[in-house]
């Protein structure tokens, strides 16, 4: 999974295993280590609640997806989902299914990614 973090909002970037983990309920995480031995933990998690909602507590990140959305998501060809939180200002969430790229990029596994719909027609997976 991958992270992006711009001001006040963040997106997160799955792949296709991710994906069908949210898909049967499960959550995602992800752990960035940083030298000195301090973690950023980030995830994902399915709730019972109504609207996407984030938290960030001890170094760990986490937005719960409500169940019918994440599951309505993973089960189909929508790309992303999206919330904002509006207690402290306005706080943006991106949730999006990851494609590889269309140039691809040295050290970067892009094997369970989805296929980039701008790349060649007649490409399948």
């Amino acid at each position: 999974m991958k992270l992006r973090i711009f001001d006040d909002s963040i997106r997160f970037r799955l792949t296709r295993r991710e994906v069908a983990r949210i898909a049967r309920g499960a959550a995602v995480e992800s752990t960035c280590r940083f030298p000195g031995g301090e973690r950023l933990v980030y995830a994902l998690r399915i709730s019972d609640g109504r609207k996407l909602d984030a938290r960030m507590r001890d170094g760990r990140v986490e937005i719960a997806i409500p169940r019918a959305r994440a599951m309505k998501w993973a089960r189909s060809t929508a790309v992303s989902l999206r919330g904002e939180s509006r207690a402290n200002g306005v706080f943006r969430m991106l949730i999006e299914k990851d494609f590889e790229c269309i140039v691809p990029r040295e050290h970067e596994d892009q094997s369970d990614l989805y296929l980039n719909p701008k790349a060649r027609a007649g490409r399948h997976r």
